[in-house]
């Protein structure tokens, strides 16, 4: 005979057997897709247009359309570095693409020796956290068309980690500690070759759809000239295309697709037993935004082909593993500002800013400082909104040349504000608060500066537009979460990028990255 005690027990024991959170199936592959560039205006301008990836995720998941990289470095390596920690560089180090550490100029991405390594990266990855959970046992691929976005989210020890490398004309896969996973990259690149070779030109994915009233003109006087490529549509594949600017190509973009659905075949994920990890970056929508714009025809085709090409690998991915055990993440490393031209013919203000105007009035101000016979401090390096000083003599006074070289880059009308790292408490608190979380210990630019919203401080290219500011649409980026455990939504508050990683450690019942430091979404 069955206690009343022992009955309610059963009772609750079977209310707990039966709650969906426990009952959901287990997840048996991790996908992390990473947009570059992909700003929280261009998926709310976008999201009506969308029948691809972005538009069956959006259905069936959770959708946050403001996520937020809150820091004032929005730029490639720090936005992918927060996601796949869950930390701010502050935390993870990696403040900017490049910077200035000890005398010299160095690639987030590059050791001392010049090779390819995540080794700067000093926080551990959700990827990395998965493996040690389940003891190296999870298979954790990582692949991109920039090398520092397949290296930063695959972690300290991917399985596999590839991306395109222009000087190769191929793509190549990292040599670092980890990497040794038998896979071979050649059907891919031969593919990808002898579909170039055809030379078919880029056209207008949807030409259903009237681009001018959803972008703009094809051809406006701020749109970049590719040689190669030209600057509007068709836009023909020539052999003297620039290889850098290559990487916005629809070729690029469907090859990286077709090697991470054979990689997901080959290496069996998600079907060994453990739950596994894969990470796509699509990064030709950055390339169109910075050589024509965003508001371009080709930044919306790309947008639009970035959707298309995601639904062909959630095709080919669930196929094989089933629509209910594949956990998905897509967000953005940072978003884009309107080319000053547009906000200016919009109603708004904004201009294009010389940087290197800026940067040759510093070293102008700093050069009459320098004590007799020494070689003067001068600008090492300018990345907006940072700027390193490379200092020549060891003697010299760091600090009181910083706040030089912070005054003189004010005394122009460019700038709001230009602060020494040591004055920092000097921004507004919003802004001193996103600046804090770029210092890192011998890495910390000298200046920080502040441009005004919609301006554009440029140092190299001078057409399209670009990113790296503080403020709202650089900062801002959609979160979109489906699989087990996500119920379908949409919540337009403002959250932390960093709370991506410890939701999918949590959805995956296991720990947070170490360094993470965010609840999950909720």
């Amino acid at each position: 005979m069955i206690k009343a005690g022992n009955r309610l027990l059963f009772a609750l024991l079977a209310l707990v057997v039966a709650s969906p959170a426990l009952a959901r199936p287990p997840v048996k592959l991790v996908v992390v897709v990473m947009v570059d560039q992909l700003g929280t205006e261009y998926w709310l301008r976008g999201e009506p247009l969308f029948d691809g990836g972005f538009a069956r995720l959006a259905r069936r998941g959770m959708v946050y359309p403001n996520g937020v990289h809150n820091h004032a470095n929005t730029a490639t390596g720090p936005g992918h570095a927060d996601v796949a920690t869950g930390a701010w560089p502050s935390v993870h180090g990696i403040v900017s693409n490049e910077w200035f550490e000890n005398g010299r100029e160095t690639y987030c991405v590059k050791d001392a020796q010049g090779a390819i390594t995540p080794r700067r990266m000093e926080a551990p990855t959700i990827a990395d956290q998965m493996r040690l959970a389940s003891r190296g046992r999870a298979r954790v691929v990582s692949l991109a068309l920039k090398d520092r976005v397949a290296v930063l989210m695959g972690g300290q020890s991917p399985n596999l980690a590839a991306w395109w490398d222009p000087a190769a004309n191929a793509f190549v896969r990292g040599i670092y500690a980890g990497t040794a996973l038998p896979f071979s990259l050649e059907p891919t690149n031969a593919i990808h070759a002898a579909i170039r070779a055809k030379n078919l030109p880029w056209l207008r994915l949807r030409p259903e759809l009237d681009y001018v009233k959803l972008a703009s003109a094809d051809d406006l006087p701020h749109e970049g000239f590719i040689t190669g490529l030209g600057r509007t549509f068709p836009h023909a594949y020539g052999l003297d295309i620039d290889a850098e600017a290559y990487r916005v190509s629809p070729l690029l973009l469907d090859a990286l697709i077709e090697m991470a659905g054979r990689a997901v075949d080959e290496l069996e994920l998600g079907r060994r037993g453990e739950t596994d990890y894969l990470f796509v970056g699509l990064t030709s929508l950055d390339y169109a935004g910075h050589y024509w714009g965003p508001t371009s025809q080709e930044a919306l085709d790309m947008l639009l082909r970035s959707d298309r090409a995601l639904g062909t690998l959630i095709d080919r991915v669930e196929k094989k593993l089933g629509t209910n055990s594949v956990l998905w993440a897509l967000s953005a490393d940072h978003g884009i500002t309107l080319a000053p031209e547009e906000t200016v013919a919009y109603g708004g203000r904004g201009k294009r800013v010389d940087g290197n105007a800026i940067a040759a009035r510093v070293n102008a101000a700093l050069a009459p400082l320098a004590q007799k016979g020494k070689k003067p401090t001068a600008v090492a390096l300018l990345d907006p909104p940072l700027l390193w000083l490379d200092h020549a003599d060891p003697t010299a006074d760091r600090v009181a040349l910083a706040r030089a070289a912070a005054k003189a880059m004010t005394d122009g009308p460019e700038l709001l504000e230009a602060y020494a790292s040591d004055d920092i408490g000097r921004f507004d608190a919003q802004y001193r608060a996103m600046f804090e979380r770029v210092l890192f210990p011998g890495r910390t630019p000298e200046v920080m500066f502040l441009q005004r919203p919609y301006d554009l401080v440029e140092v190299e290219h001078h057409t399209g537009s670009g990113h790296g500011s503080p403020y709202v649409y650089d900062t801002h980026v959609p979160i979109v979460l489906s699989g087990p455990g996500v119920r379908p939504g949409r919540d337009m508050a403002p959250y932390d990028v960093t709370r991506i990683a410890p939701t999918i450690a949590a959805l995956l019942g296991i720990e947070s990255p170490a360094s993470a430091s965010e609840p999950p979404l909720p």
